[in-house]
């Protein structure tokens, strides 16, 4: 099954573009982003510095808890970093990654920028002319606030603009040297045509880089089904489209959204279905072999596999068209 033909896609098959709104979705404690604690900053640099020496000496250990043998018949990279749990997977040990293996970069667009952090972060360590954010959801405010302070601290150029993929997207829009996103491909619904898009906006050498997950195959791919504990980890795979809509509308993370009569991410088609290997296809496709590649391995997967090894068998024999690698593998980091 193709993830465009996944059946809960029918719940987003009415979608109007038009349900985008221009509302400020910045919340109270937007200002943090630009000041985060001293703890953070210690575990950043304690992260930037030990964990990645420590993955490299697990790596085949890792390796060797997945059957890559899928990944070989695909014709696709094996990973050059492992990790199990997300100790070294962070963003600023991506950044790292990508200054090492990318050319100067004067123009850098951010996809689903959020409220805009990454933009600081590539300021920081990119050091572009000039940063654009785009996103589906409006961050006025905090938006605001990053462009001022990247303009201060680096003298850098920002925009944002609110857009949506499956709309024209504005003309006066630079193509860029460098693009980035960070935890977006999991919610492109209609992802190869917003990659196609997205591409346009790239110059002819420029470069493409990413972080996403969890996948929705993966533990807890619905990103909330693994809040009510362990045992709910893969009840979005193993509920039938029924059972599971009514497991999704009463999580208690969307209650107050459909109390307000108001449209879930999974209703404004901002979920994609996609196995590992259709990700890594499209990618490979569009913005051609990648210079790095991470994993990220699930704990809590191996956890689960481990607890109810019959619902770990029911879900592999009830979707033939996913191996185990879509269920333990949760997130990657990619440059292309």
């Amino acid at each position: 099954m193709k993830y465009y033909n996944h059946p809960l896609n029918d719940l987003s098959a009415e979608t109007d573009v038009s349900l985008q709104t221009a509302t400020d979705n910045s919340p109270l404690n937007y200002k943090s982003i630009l000041f985060p604690s001293l703890f953070k900053r210690t575990k950043i640099y304690i992260g930037q510095k030990l964990y990645p020496f420590i993955n490299s000496l697990f790596y085949k250990k890792n390796l060797s808890l997945v059957n890559s043998g899928s990944i070989k018949a695909g014709n696709l990279k094996l990973p050059d970093t492992i990790t199990l749990g997300q100790r070294g997977a962070g963003i600023d040990v991506f950044y790292l990654s990508l200054r090492k293996k990318i050319e100067s970069a004067n123009i850098v667009l951010h996809f689903g920028c959020g409220l805009g952090s990454e933009l600081i972060l590539t300021a920081k360590y990119i050091k572009p002319k000039l940063i654009i954010g785009c996103d589906y959801f409006n961050y006025g405010k905090s938006w605001e606030e990053v462009t001022d302070h990247i303009k201060k601290r680096y003298g850098c150029k920002v925009l944002f603009y609110q857009i949506d993929l499956r709309n024209s997207i504005p003309n006066e829009i630079p193509k860029a040297d460098l693009l980035i996103s960070c935890a977006v491909l999991e919610h492109l619904k209609e992802m190869d045509n917003s990659l196609e898009k997205l591409k346009f906006f790239l110059k002819p050498r420029g470069a493409f880089a990413s972080m996403w997950g969890p996948m929705w195959y993966s533990y807890s791919g619905d990103h909330i089904a693994g809040e009510l504990g362990i045992e709910h980890g893969f009840d979005h795979i193993l509920l039938n489209n029924k059972e599971y809509f009514e497991f999704y509308k009463s999580h208690p993370r969307n209650t107050e959204i459909y109390k307000k009569g108001e449209k879930s991410w999974l209703e404004l088609g901002l979920t994609n279905f996609a196995m590992y290997s259709e990700y890594m296809h499209a990618l490979y496709r569009i913005f051609g072999t990648p210079k790095y590649l991470l994993w990220v391995l699930s704990n809590e997967a191996f956890d689960y596999k481990k607890k109810y090894p019959e619902k770990w068998k029911k879900i592999l024999s009830g979707n033939p068209h996913i191996s185990e690698i879509d269920m333990v593998l949760s997130c990657v980091s990619i440059i292309i």
